[in-house]
C-alpha cells in the first residue's frame, strides 16, 4: 500500500469516526513508512489537510521540527545543552528525554483539547529522534481525549516489531497502524 492509499485508508477512518469519540487503540492513527519517502510524505500530507477540510473534518498541524530548541530556549540553556552535547552525549540525551516527554504528553493533550473531534497531525517525529520513545508518549497520554492523533512513522515493520529510523522502537503502540 502506498501512501496515497494509507492516507486515504485515514480519511475512510476519521469519516467512519465521525460524531464518536476516539478511545483506547483507536485514539492514535500510526502511518509507517519507508523513511526515504519523507519529501512524498509531506507534499501528500498538504493534499490530505485539504481533503479533510473539503469534509468538514477539524484537523492541526503540530509540527515536532523546532520543539527541542523551543523548551531549551525557554529555560536559557542552549548554550549548556549544545556543551553537554559535546562533553557527554548519553547525559544530553538523557536529559532531552526528560525535558521532551512531559513536554510533548502537555502540548498533545492541550492541542487536542483545543481541537475537539478531529485529527491532530504530529509533523516531523523524527525531529525527535533519538530522544523519545513515541510508545512510551501514546500510553503517557491522557484518556478521553476528543481528537484522534495522526503519527507519521518513518520506518520499518517487521512483524510485531516496529525500527523507527532504522532503530528497534517496540512493538507495544497503543495506535492503529495504518
Amino acid at each position: 500500500m502506498d501512501l496515497k492509499d494509507r492516507l486515504d485508508s485515514v480519511l475512510q477512518i476519521m469519516k467512519d469516526a465521525a460524531g464518536r469519540p476516539p478511545s483506547g487503540q483507536r485514539r492514535c492513527l500510526l502511518l509507517v513508512y519507508p523513511p526515504d519517502d519523507e519529501h512524498d510524505l509531506r507534499k501528500r500530507l498538504e493534499q490530505f489537510i485539504s481533503s479533510l477540510a473539503l469534509n468538514e473534518m477539524p484537523s492541526e498541524v503540530f509540527d515536532l521540527a523546532l520543539l527541542p530548541f523551543e523548551i531549551l530556549d525557554e529555560r536559557g540553556l542552549l548554550d549548556k545543552a549544545f556543551a553537554l552535547e559535546v562533553k557527554d552525549p548519553q547525559a544530553f540525551r538523557t536529559d532531552m528525554a526528560g525535558r521532551l516527554e512531559p513536554r510533548l504528553i502537555e502540548e498533545i493533550s492541550r492541542r487536542s483539547e483545543a481541537l475537539g473531534e478531529g485529527l491532530l497531525i504530529l509533523s516531523r517525529p523524527a525531529a525527535l529522534f533519538p530522544w523519545i520513545s513515541f510508545s512510551n508518549v501514546l500510553k503517557q497520554l491522557p484518556s478521553g481525549l476528543p481528537s484522534h492523533i495522526l503519527l507519521p512513522f518513518p520506518g520499518t515493520e517487521s512483524s510485531a516489531s516496529l525500527h523507527f529510523l532504522g532503530r528497534r522502537n517496540g512493538f507495544d503502540y497503543l495506535a492503529r497502524r495504518v
